[in-house]
């Protein structure tokens, strides 16, 4: 930060020691602020969440997958050495081998716990309402293309809009 400041603004030490006093007095006064008003709306991660409860919790953009950037190599003990690779340099996706088919697998199915998990302590924050939301693709017909597996196993729990 103190290299930022001097190279923005070219200032000398004693401008930079006032600057960081003034930062620190008035994050005080709007983190007290915020801290105590009642008919606030909070905005945080599911992680920060964890632990507190709120009369109404909107979940929003649950059309969307947790993004997980795969590894091009990995190895696991027992499992062994597996790898991506582009046989073909004009194929859009590369190969795998068998090893990293199968790790790839493996993490397919931790990051889909984790996603259930996370998405458990969301729900449970609630104490009077929740709300989820999400779009999603329609068959021609009207019905969702591929519901996500959480709105299957939510099916008969409550009201459900359309």
């Amino acid at each position: 930060m103190a290299f930022a400041f001097a190279e923005e603004q070219a200032g000398a030490a004693a401008e930079y020691a006032e600057r960081l006093r003034f930062l620190r007095d008035n994050y005080d006064k709007e983190a007290s602020a915020t801290a105590t008003a009642g008919d606030a709306v909070s905005i945080m991660t599911i992680h920060k969440s964890k632990g507190l409860e709120f009369p109404v919790v909107v979940i929003p953009f649950l059309e969307t997958k947790l993004q997980h950037e795969g590894d091009f190599a990995a190895y696991r003990h027992g499992k062994g050495f597996g790898f991506e690779y582009k046989a073909d340099p004009a194929a859009k996706n590369p190969e795998k081998t068998a090893v990293m088919e199968t790790l790839c697998e493996e993490e397919e199915a931790r990051s889909a716990a984790e996603a259930d998990r996370l998405l458990y302590v969301a729900m449970t924050r609630a104490e009077k309402r929740l709300i989820l939301t999400g779009f999603f693709k329609l068959k021609s017909k009207g019905e969702p293309a591929k519901q996500p597996r959480w709105v299957e196993q939510l099916h008969g729990l409550g009201e459900t809009a359309r």
